[in-house]
Order: structure tokens, then sequence, then C-alpha cells
């Protein structure tokens, strides 16, 4: 408990709230020479008693608009200037003290022509900008291959990850909501926009914390913030229909066809928005551009298809007033098919009295999804000051999945035994021996056990959900407001599995050497369930003294779920190769004619007994192999009333807050089981939950965020409940109603800074994790079979810290020659708990809970602990000119494991990736893009994942019609066929290496077609010599019009007074 006190040494006083009153001043900057606009022109706010004081600072669009905002109520001036004409600067006056905006109109600059076009060529788009807390980066300053997406993009922002699920990351933190134009846009699946919005739309990205709805009506930060990438669409495509259509063909590495479509079209205003996506595609929607790092799992090979709309408007009503309406929502298809091919190979930790436990495994599988996505979100304003908020949505899923694999399991490792270098060498050498019949005499005697297993299951999932806001503040925007808010959700559930395990494990030798002994399992299982949760909750903040809030809240919360498991064991109708004989042999269970029987009749082979229960409807068929001691019906009740307390404060450039949240828990599981009866389980807890953050600016530019938060989480329904789950005879596992909560702490440090004269960027963050009693596995291995029990128990020891650093500067006066790091630590410690038991040889392959009960309780666990600390280091060298750039770029990263219980197992693994990357920009509207990549890892433990890969990448692309409408591209994947899928993950209980099969090498030809119709203008082209045809590949290099201090267009305002000077 001590520790959980601790941070109550950092809540001094209070915490951020109030925001003072921003102010907007608008304009136009063109040439007075020919009325053109001017992209890029400098637009600078200075005080008038202190002109080198800058206030605000903003960068023209390709229309010659600029948007400045500012908190500052001194006089200002305005400055604004473009490389090789003649500056300008004017007075800001508002018309009244109280008026929040002003439009300054058209501003002309004169000079000598020449002068202008040499300024057109040297000028350079800034690729990175900061104010505040927001970071924008400048998607002209970027090359991407001619119709790519937006993933394209991401991947070369300094500091984004992808991951192998489609997670985005940039610089540390996870990406929470992908909007655009501030809206959001298919909201909750980042992986739509990236996929299908085309580069050539984009002006800006911008990531940021996007405040709460409750936040953002009465200006009280409530810390329920989401990181967001904001995607800012260029402002001539208003009033215009954008269209795009990419259709292309290609060969992969074994000759098989492959094709990819895409069809979006968009409508935008000042307004409103509505956009039609769809796709279509059996490449894994990977897209071109960018840089792949070490990992590009895609999950095997999968076919997709997607189809979706999006929409948002507005009534035009300024944000807070009176009469303002906004409506906005999504409906969304997609489908995916999937076939996934892993070899493995795992090392268990085990104690050191322990042989070795050895797995290597050939999986297969095959999965169908299907899911239906809606979403609508309502915002009103009845007046002024109150805002009603409501967001309902509905999901419907449905998958079906099915499985092939065959494992071997030894005390020995078998690469060293056998002499081979690679997983299916080793199963081959097992399978030399022919497994039928009950007893197998095997050669060798460190083989434990061999497994072949296939596995079906079928989920359909509808979920409805809905949350309403009610916010009113009280006596104005001084602070003071309270609100209502409500939600709820229903959700249904239908999942069946089957499976079957034909197994053989070691038993004790006779005379004549090794033997093994048939076993396994031949089950059907039956899992439909019901949940439904509701939340209602009611705040109120008063201002105390200034800006000090005082701010409670009240939240009452009631989660509810049933669950049905029917567990049927199927081995006692094994060696009936029909339903007739089976029949035949159970008189009392009537006849075929007596079944209803569904209209299909293919089944897979091996499905034959499965089908007597999933394909027909035989009830007294399932009552005669219902396994009754593992079947239940369990439901779950979670009741939580949750009061906090906490004061916010924001004052000059800190903002601080800090708080508590006492949390009263309640849960009750009730079960029903035929072998021991009803269980009724009720606990009780009571939570303290501390929080602080502090974020201080130390300028417009610059900005440090600290943040604590203490919090508690529930074991889950599926982890209590005192079932034996033995679908897999080699890993069976059983609840423990006695789990308790979690307790964790949260710690994040972050930091970024952004140096508008020396266009220099530094972002650095720390993170902490401490989980109190986590919630770990208990794992009892029996060194006869090669088998595993396991149970969560509470354990305490796991936590992790990580840190990043990422730093980019031009070398040279010219901003031409560029370098970008960004180094990467992180530490984890997990831990669990092993022991080993003779008892565990002698339970059956299905064994009943109290078996399985009774060797838990028999054993002395040793406490495991993993250590793994892994560091990478990230270095790029680019170099542009006016029609070509090149990159040199490299990483290291480096990962040490440490295993308490097996010194001997201690891993160091490396890998190693270096190369170039090039594109070319040619007069006739030809681009060419190119990378080539050494990748290089070792320390695996099979010689086969230790690698050296060449790899090659590249496209060409022809832009022609009227307004280079139609693009054809050329690209080439892995030409050297050298790119392989490896994969190293560690825990306290085993290291895992594994390799997927995924698409490498294939070759695609694509036809892009853009249409832009219905007034608007058309996207402008990017002349020779233009700053957007120095966009460099993949580094992060902040470069901006020279002669200006630069800035920040169009962003969240934000971060605090500050000077404006260099932060570093």
């Amino acid at each position: 408990m001590t520790a959980r006190f601790l941070p109550l040494v950092l809540l001094v006083v209070a915490s951020v709230t109030g925001v003072a009153r921003q102010r907007v001043v608008t304009g136009t900057v063109v040439s007075k020479k020919d009325r053109q606009p001017l992209e890029l022109a400098n637009a600078r706010l200075v005080l008038r008693s202190d002109t080198t004081r800058l206030v605000a600072g903003a960068v023209t669009d390709s229309l010659g608009r600029f948007r400045l905002v500012t908190e500052q109520t001194e006089p200002m001036r305005l400055r604004v200037g473009f490389v090789g004409l003649t500056s300008a600067a004017h007075d800001v006056n508002f018309p009244t003290p109280e008026a929040d905006s002003v439009d300054v109109g058209t501003i002309q600059l004169d000079g000598n022509d020449m002068a202008l076009r040499a300024a057109v060529v040297r000028a350079v788009a800034a690729r990175v900008e900061q104010q505040g807390d927001t970071t924008v980066f400048n998607a002209a300053a970027f090359r991407t291959a001619e119709g790519s997406t937006l993933e394209a993009l991401i991947k070369q922002l300094p500091g984004a990850e992808i991951g192998d699920d489609g997670t985005i990351k940039i610089n540390g933190k996870t990406v929470k909501e992908l909007l655009i134009n501030g809206k959001d846009f298919f909201k909750g699946d980042t992986k739509v926009a990236m996929k299908n919005l085309p580069t050539n739309l984009v002006s800006r990205v911008k990531s940021y914390d996007k405040k709460s709805d409750y936040a953002e009506q009465t200006g009280v930060d409530d810390g329920e913030e989401s990181f967001v990438l904001d995607i800012s669409t260029k402002r001539e495509l208003n009033q215009s229909f954008v269209g795009n259509t990419d259709l292309a063909g290609g060969l992969g590495e074994g000759g098989e066809g492959l094709y990819s479509t895409k069809l979006m079209g968009m409508r935008f205003t000042d307004r409103s928005r509505v956009g039609l996506i769809a796709s279509h595609n059996n490449v894994g929607d990977r897209g071109f551009g960018g840089p792949r790092g070490f990992s590009m799992n895609n999950g095997g090979r999968t076919t997709s298809t997607m189809i979706g709309t999006d929409f948002s408007w507005e009534n035009g009503r300024g944000k807070y007033e009176g009469g303002r309406f906004e409506v906005g929502g999504n409906l969304l298809y997609f489908r995916n098919d999937n076939h996934t091919e892993t070899i493995s190979s795992v090392e268990n930790f085990v104690t050191s009295t322990q042989k070795g436990s050895f797995d290597v495994s050939h999986a297969e599988n095959n999965s169908l999804s299907q899911a239906v996505h809606a979403r609508l979100r309502l915002k009103w304003n009845p007046d002024s000051l109150t805002q009603v908020a409501f967001r309902p949505n509905y999901e419907w899923s449905k998958g079906c999945t099915t499985g092939h694999s065959r494992s071997a399991t030894f005390d020995a490792d078998p690469f060293a035994q056998y002499g081979v270098t690679e997983v299916d060498d080793v199963l081959a050498r097992v399978h030399k021996t022919r497994f039928v019949g009950d007893t197998v005499r095997v050669a060798d005697a460190f083989l434990k056990n061999v497994n072949t297993r296939y596995d079906l299951s079928r989920t359909t999932t509808h979920k409805v959900e809905g949350d309403l806001n009610i916010t009113r503040l009280i006596g104005g925007r001084n602070g003071r407001n309270i609100t209502f808010e409500a939600r709820g959700g229903y959700n249904t559930t239908a999942n069946d599995a089957y499976s079957r395990a034909d197994l053989y494990k070691r038993v004790a030798a006779d005379a004549t050497g090794p033997r093994m002994a048939a076993g396994g399992t031949h089950q059907y299982t039956d899992r439909p369930s019901t949940s439904w949760n509701y939340r209602v909750g009611l705040s109120y903040v008063q201002p105390l003294v200034g800006k000090l809030l005082l701010e409670t809240r009240y939240r009452y919360q009631h989660k509810y779920t049933d669950g049905d498991r029917s567990l049927y064991n199927l081995m006692s109708l094994d060696g009936y190769s029909t339903l007739a004989d089976f029949l035949s042999a159970h008189t009392g269970l009537g006849t075929v004619s007596q079944l209803y029987i569904p209209g299909t009749t293919g089944v897979i082979d091996w499905l034959d007994p499965a089908q007597l229960l999933s394909r027909l409807n035989a009830e007294d068929v399932q009552a005669a192999v219902r396994d009754a001691q593992n079947s239940q019906y369990a439901t779950y009740r979670y009741d939580n009333h949750r009061v906090q307390v906490g004061l916010r404060y924001n004052v000059g450039a800190v903002r601080l807050s800090a708080g508590v949240r006492l949390s009263p828990e309640r849960t009750r599981l009730q079960y029903e089981r035929a072998a021991i009866g009803r269980i009724d389980t009720v606990r009780n807890v009571l939570n303290f939950a501390p929080n602080v953050r502090l974020r201080y600016a130390f300028s417009k530019t610059a900005n440090l965020d600290f943040n604590y938060r203490g919090r508690s989480s529930q074991p889950s329904m599926t982890q209590l409940i005192g079932v034996v789950d033995h679908s897999n005879p080699l890993r069976i596992s059983v609840g423990n109603p006695g789990l308790r909560p979690v307790w964790n702490h949260e710690m994040h440090l972050y930091y970024n800074a952004y140096n508008a004269e020396r266009l220099q960027g530094l972002m650095a963050h720390a993170d902490f994790n401490l989980a109190t009693g986590s919630i770990s596995q208990l794992t009892v291995y029996d060194d006869v079979t090669g088998r595993r029990f396991t149970r969560p128990e509470n354990i305490d020891g796991n936590w992790n810290a990580a840190a990043g650093l990422t730093f980019n500067t031009p070398l040279d006066r010219a901003k031409v020659l560029n370098l970008s790091t960004s180094t990467d630590a992180n530490f984890t410690r997990s831990v669990g708990y092993v022991a080993s038991s003779a008892a565990a040889s002698t339970l059956p392959d299905a064994p009943s809970l109290r078996e399985v009960n009774a060797l838990f309780a028999g054993v002395t666990a040793d406490k495991s602990r993993t250590d793994v600390t892994a560091l990478s280091e990230r270095l790029d060298l680019s170099y542009r000119r006016s029609w070509w750039d090149l990159t040199l770029n490299g990483r290291v990263a480096y990962q040490h494991s440490n295993s308490s219980l097996l010194t001997a197992a201690n891993l160091d693994t490396w890998s190693f990736a270096y190369g170039a990357e090039a594109n070319f920009t040619l007069p006739w509207g030809m681009t060419f893009s190119t990378d080539l990549r050494m990748t290089s890892r070792r320390g695996f433990s099979a010689a086969e994942f230790n690698t050296n890969e060449l790899e090659w990448n590249a496209s060409i692309s022809q832009s022609m019609l009227k307004n280079k409408a139609l693009t054809l591209r050329l690209e080439a994947f892995d030409l050297l066929n050298q790119q392989n899928e490896i994969t190293r993950t560690l825990t306290a209980l085993a290291r895992t290496d594994a390799w997927t099969n995924m698409l490498n090498q294939y070759v695609m030809l694509h036809a892009i077609y853009r249409l832009n119709l219905f007034g608007g203008a058309k996207i402008p082209e990017r002349p020779e010599g233009h700053p957007g045809d120095e966009r460099p590949g993949t580094n992060f290099r902040p470069v901006q019009p020279q002669g200006g201090n630069g800035g920040h267009l169009g962003g969240r305002p934000g971060g605090g007074p500050g000077s404006g000077r260099p932060p570093f």
C-alpha cells in the first residue's frame, strides 16, 4: 500500500483549467506583378513594443492564405516576406476590444521578377514545424510515388512506426484516431484512411492530443485525451469533387496472378465532406514507399475487400454559438480471407533441476472474417452555453477459422541432437516413425511427445453502443460548469469450436527401448454469451481563486455478462464412419430420419464425428457425449462507484493538475456445474487512484509534459472461472476464482522542441509502468510427456521502462544536406511461476477440475524472471536537389535476454540494416524511385533464422493526359527474392523464434486516374524547381523558406505564451 501513496508527494497544488481567449489573424499574400498567390510566404506576428519578440508564425498555403492564432492582447504588427521580394509590415487592428478575429485582406509583395523566379527554386518546404503541443508535418516536403496512399507518407514521418497490425506510433505514442480537417474519418479504424486516401490530397499531417468533447466545450482539461493524426487537405479542394481510381495487376514469385483495385470519391465544401471508399486486392494492401524496417509481417497471405462511406456536415454557426449543429458518421463493410503458415522454435524456461523443454511446430491456418461497422455522431448547441453530444454505434462481425499443425516436444535441443538447422528437418526426423496403434516404439529417448492437431471455430457477434453527454456552462465561460453523461452497450456472441488432437506421449521405456502411447482429445464446444453495461455520471467544476478550479465527479457503472459453455467429448464417436452407424449402435438415441439435416452435405474429411453436433440438430446425441464436469453456466456482475476530486490550475507557461479517485468495486461471479452444483463468489474492493499532470511551455515551440496515473484492473471472467480447458491436451489450463485486482502505476514524460532559426527538431520521451499483483501464469511441467498445466496467479515484479530521442538538423546553409537520428531503449521484466511434478504424467488427457486443482496444490513453484533489454539506433543522411534526392540510411537493433532459471539460456540477438534510397523526377512527368537495403540477423537458435537479405524495390511512373490525370506506375518488390519474415518474442516462461509466410517478391502495374469536378480549382501541379519537387525520402529534417522564422499554419493553438525564441 505504501507504494500507492508515494505519488501523493506530487499532489502539490492543482491542475490545468482555464483557457485564455484566442485571437485569429487571417489574410492572403500575392505577387504585385501578376496578382498570383505566393505559396510558402512567411507571415509573422510580433509585438509593436518589441519587434524581436515573435508572437505567432505561419507559412502560406498554395492559395497564398495564412492563419495565425495567438492569445496575445498587446498591440501587434504583421510582417510578411518571401525570398526575393520586398517584405511588408502592417499594424494589426481588431475592430473592437472584444473582437477575437480580423482579416487583413490581400497583401501584395513587390520585387524583381528574376529574383522571384530564383527564389522559387531556392525556397524549401518545412518538413516539420512545432507550435505548442502540435507537431505539423508538411506533406509537400516528403516524396511519395505517384498514386500512393496515406500509408506511404506516414511511413516517412520522423519518429513514425507502423506495426504489423496497422497500429501507428509517433515518437512512442499510439495513434488512437485519424481525422480529416479536424473531423472524424471512419472513427475507430485508422487503416481505412491509411490504405485508401491518396497522398496528392494531403497538405499537412498534424499530431496532437485531442481533447474530449467536455474539455472542448468547457475549457476545463479533464485529462481524457486521445492522441490523433489530423490530415489537412488542400484548401483548393473546397467546393470540389475529387475522385481517384487505381486498377492494378501483376505476378507473384510463383507466377500466381495478383490484383488490386481502389476507388475513392470525395466531395468537399467549407461546411461538409462526404466520401466513398472501396478496395479489393489479394496483395495484403502493402503499399509502396517508405522504409520497411525489420518486420513486414502481413499475417500470412490475405485477400481483402472493403467498401464504406463517411460524411460530416455542420450548419455554419460558430463553434460555441447557439443553434450550432454537427452531424457525421460512417458505414463500413470489410471481408478478409487469410492463409497463414507459421514455423516456430520454442525454448521453455524451466527450473535448473529439470531437463530442458524444446518445442518445434509447423502450422497452417485459414480464416474468413466479415464485419459491418455503423457509427453516428451528433452535436447540438441549444444555446451558447449548452452542448449536447450523442454517439450511437452498431457492429456486426462473423468469423470462421480452420487450422492444422504438427508439433513435437523434446527435453534436449533437437537441432543439436539431429544435426540439422531447420524446423521441418526436425519434424521429418520425428515422423520417420509411423505413429499408428496404441503404443509405438521410437528411436529417440529425448522425444517427449508428438502431436497432430485440427481446429475449427465460428463466431458471430452483434454489438450496440451509445453515449450521451450534456454540458452546461454556468455564468459564462469562467470555468463553472455541470455535465451529465450516460453510456450503454449490449452485446451477443455465438461461438462454437471443434478440435481434435492426435497425441503420442512418452511412457516408461521397456527392455526394447523408448516407447510412446497414443492419446489425445476430440471435442466440440458451444459458447453463447450475452453482455450489457451502462454508466451514468455527473461532474461539477467550481472556480475558487483566480484560475484555480475545483473539480468533482461521480460516476456509477454496471456490467453484466452471462456465458453458457457446453463441452462435448467426441472420443466415443470415433470408429463410426456415418451417423447411421453410430445410431445403430446406440438404439436409444433415435434414427436418422428423426434428425434435422441442414442443406449442405459437404464436410471436411477429418470433421466426420463433429457433424453429429455442429451440423445436425441432434440433442439426444449431444446429451450422450456432453462433459457435465466442464460444462457450465456462469454470470458475472460488476458494480463500480467512482468519486473523484481534483484541482486544476493554469497560469502563464505552467499547467498543473492533481487529484484523487476513490472507487469502491463489487464483483459477483456465479456459476453452475453438474459435478459441484452452484458457486456464488462476491468480492468487494476499495481502490485509491492518485493522478498528477504537469505541462510546461518553455516557448511556443518547446513543451514538457509529465503525467502519472494510478489505476486498477479486474481479472476477466475467463480467468476467474474454475473450468478446465483441455482442447489441447499438451496445453491444459484452468481458471482461478481467487484472483485479485491488479494495481498499475503509469508514468510518462514527453518533451518536444523546434528551433525555427536553425531548423532543428528534437523529441524525447520516457515511460515507466509497474504492475502490483499483475496476473501471470503458474506453469507445471510434466517432464515425462512434455505437457503443461497453467493457472493464472497474482504476482509482483512485472515492470517496463522505455526512452527515446529523435533529433534532426540540416548540415549546410542551403538546407539540402540533412541528418536525422532516432535512439530507443527499452527494458522489460516479466515474471511467472514454474514447477514440475511427477504426478502430472499420471493424469488423463482430459483431466477433471478436481484432478487439476490437486496437481497445483501439490507443487512448490519457483519464481521465473526474464529480463529483456532492447536498444536500437536509426541514422539517415539525405541530400536533395530540385529534381532528385538521395538518402543513406542505417539501423542497428540489439536485444539481450536473461532468464533467472536458465542462465545458460541467456540470449543475444542483433539485427542490422543499411542501404540507400533515391527518387528522381524528370521534366516530362516521369518519376523513378528505388531503394536497396541489406538486412542481417544474428543470435537466433535455429540457424535458418540467421539470415542476410539484400532487398531491392523499385517503382517507375509516367503521368499523362490533361492535368496529368492518368498515371501509369510499374512497381517491383524484393527483386532479388531475399526477404524473410522472422520474429523473436520473450516472456517469463519461454523464448519463441518464428517465421511466417508473406508475399515478398511480386510485380504490379497500376493505372491511376484522378478526377476533379464541380467547379473546384484543380489540384495544382508542381512545376520543375518548385519546392514540392524537393521532397526527400525518409528522414526527420525540418526545413522551411529561407530568411523566415517559420511557424505553423492552421494548427491547434496551445503551448502557453512563451517568448518565441529558439528553445535550443
